[in-house]
């Protein structure tokens, strides 16, 4: 599921993004805040903060497939 499907399905209006893995290109690496436009990026996994904002761990095919030892 993208992020925009998955911001459609839940009534979210602020959540932060982080790499789910290093990426290509000096994107970011793992952990590190994913900025800009992640709607198209595929959501890993999703943790809640205590203020019920969520944490999108988020990754994009055009960087090759998850390394396995991220895949949640």
């Amino acid at each position: 599921m993208t992020v925009k499907e998955w911001l459609e399905a839940h009534d979210v209006h602020t959540y932060h993004a982080k790499w789910a893995a290093d990426t290509v290109g000096g994107f970011g690496k793992r952990g590190w805040s994913a900025y800009g436009d992640v709607s198209r990026c595929d959501v890993i996994r999703v943790e809640w903060s205590e203020n019920e904002h969520p944490t999108l761990w988020v990754w994009h095919k055009g960087f090759g497939e998850l390394p396995r030892e991220e895949a949640v």
